[in-house]
């Protein structure tokens, strides 16, 4: 008891860390320091500069592709786990009307599985296991992307993604074009064709990323506005599958397989992490009522603050 109580605490410590600057971002944006137009300039900057070129930096600067095994797993067995996981969130929320059990199922189906967990993984880990965290982080976003934009579009909007619109969103998505690229360059052998000066900037560029997105994920729980229309019975069910069923499970197989600590510790992030909140933006996109989504990111986040700390500390216990 005495060694989970102290894991406890120091990961709990270091979880408050970052969840300081979302506190940041959320008083910034609560108070007018930081407009909506302002936030999604920062979060552009995120998206289009920082966010890529911390990606490049790490597969070019110091991934290694065989060092995490099959690879190509990761996208595709998250893509799995999401249609999975989203079948699940529709199939026990008969007592939802139609379009709220669509937003329980997308709050259950679509976790925070780049921004929240880069943050957790800068702030609890160091070099070099750090690096090699965020590479199987990248890839396992490359399957959270695809079906967030084909998958996740349809089940918010609740209208039928045609192939066109799926390439376009992919497409034109800066994080996943960098994975792609740097994947590529990886395995023609980047050092012919990219000079070190430009893996030095984008490492540069990149290590100002984990800060900015905890302020562009408080700044946008700022601004989700809460409907009048209360959910407890739905949101206590996320809250319950999303933030201590899944990670219990996760902690459950990682006791009996034993993958290598380091590969467990992101699988178990992955799992634990609370709700996507690009969902609130693509269901006001489509003009869909965001209520229950808005809710669910909320409360969520509020308990992650115990949860996460709790399951890592457990996850710890297993591997000392």
């Amino acid at each position: 008891m005495d060694v989970f109580f102290n894991s406890f605490v120091t990961v709990s410590q270091a979880v408050l860390e970052i969840f300081v600057l979302g506190l940041a971002g959320y008083i910034l944006s609560r108070f007018n320091f930081l407009s909506q137009e302002g936030l999604d300039d920062v979060g552009k900057v995120v998206i289009y500069f920082t966010l890529p070129a911390l990606i490049v930096s790490n597969f070019l600067g110091k991934a290694d592709l065989g060092a995490v095994g099959t690879w190509w797993l990761y996208p595709v067995g998250t893509y799995l786990l999401i249609t999975v996981s989203v079948g699940i969130g529709l199939s026990v929320t008969g007592f939802l009307e139609w379009p709220e059990r669509r937003q329980f199922a997308a709050l259950i189906g679509f976790p925070n599985m780049g921004y929240l967990p880069l943050a957790l993984t800068a702030t609890l880990l160091a070099e070099p296991a750090r690096s090699e965290a965020y590479l199987v982080i990248f890839l396992i976003v490359m399957g959270l992307s695809t079906a967030l934009w084909s998958l996740g579009v349809g089940l918010i909007s609740g209208k039928f993604v045609n192939i066109w619109g799926f390439v376009k969103s992919v497409a034109t998505n800066p994080p996943l074009i960098a994975i792609a690229v740097s994947i590529v360059l990886l395995l023609l052998g980047w050092e012919v064709y990219v000079p070190d000066l430009v893996v030095d900037t984008a490492s540069f560029a990149g290590s100002i990323t984990v800060p900015l997105i905890m302020i562009v994920l408080g700044g946008q729980l700022a601004n989700i506005h809460g409907a009048s229309k209360g959910y407890p019975g739905a949101i206590s069910l996320v809250i319950f599958l999303k933030l201590i069923i899944y990670p219990a499970l996760a902690l459950l197989a990682i006791y009996f397989v034993r993958p290598p600590e380091l590969i467990g510790f992101v699988l178990l992030l992955e799992s634990a992490t609370t709700p996507a909140t690009n969902l609130v933006i693509i269901g006001r996109h489509y003009g869909e009522e965001t209520g229950l989504l808005n809710q669910g990111l909320f409360y969520s986040y509020l308990c992650a603050l115990v949860t996460i700390p709790a399951f890592i500390s457990l996850f710890r216990l297993i591997y000392s």
